[in-house]
């Protein structure tokens, strides 16, 4: 049942990234349409590596297994952040694509609202929601089993939650790196580039977002993970 249920999800991902490429950037002319797409597609990758690692936990050979699953765990957390990353594309959402604030000739002082008929803006925005909702899907039940594969080893309680916690604090920083720095998840492999550049960019706006971003995600997380729980009979 779980193998259908995740064959099922990769089908999800990848008719968006495909109607996203394919349909929907040439209709709208916007390479946001098209990075919509890509972002879906590096979102579903923490999915695919907790699959993975699931499957490794089932073979016989135990070497294989440990060091196998901790440079796919490492992965995992490098590309983690690509899935709640996706919430911070709603910047790229004008208000001038849908109203405008215009004076009536009678009353200088009072604003008549005019709305835009343009259809184009709101294809963005209806792509940019689902987009956000597969994001937040893959973070959370990516998270969620690696969670049920800690609770299948004998790992505590309370280092499962301080590791999900944790992971979740490591992808607040990741997706400040990622929105602001402009670094992608490979570029990892030059950490003390990455590392120089956090140190020049510290400020209390770095700090206030990634809090934010670390307890929103920390709420998206166990909501859902509570709902996932109430139907684990129903999907397994």
């Amino acid at each position: 049942m779980l193998k259908v249920i995740n064959l099922k999800i990769t089908v999800y991902y990848a008719v968006f990234a495909l109607v996203s490429v394919v349909i929907i950037t040439p209709i709208t002319r916007h390479f946001l349409s098209f990075m919509l797409g890509f972002n879906v597609l590096l979102a579903y990758i923490p999915m695919f590596l907790i699959w993975y690692i699931m499957k490794l936990q089932k073979d016989v050979n135990y070497t294989r297994i440990r060091t196998g699953s901790i440079i796919l765990f490492i992965i995992f957390v490098l590309f983690y952040p690509n899935t709640f990353y996706i919430i911070t594309d709603l910047i790229h959402i004008d208000q001038t694509d849908f109203y405008q604030y215009v004076p009536t000739e009678t009353y200088s002082f009072f604003i008549e609202t005019t709305y835009m008929k343009d259809i184009i803006p709101f294809i963005t925005i209806f792509q940019i929601a689902f987009a956000m909702i597969l994001g937040i899907f893959a973070g959370v039940y990516s998270l969620y089993q690696f969670n049920e594969l800690m609770m299948k080893q004998n790992i505590k309680h309370l280092v499962r939650e301080l590791t999900i916690i944790s992971i979740l604090f490591l992808s607040s920083i990741g997706i400040y790196i990622g929105r602001f720095l402009r670094f992608f998840s490979w570029e990892i492999l030059n950490p003390i580039n990455i590392l120089k550049e956090l140190y020049y960019d510290a400020s209390l706006f770095m700090l206030y977002f990634i809090v934010i971003f670390t307890l929103m995600q920390v709420i998206l997380y166990y909501t859902c993970r509570s709902l996932f729980q109430k139907f684990s009979e129903k999907w397994y």
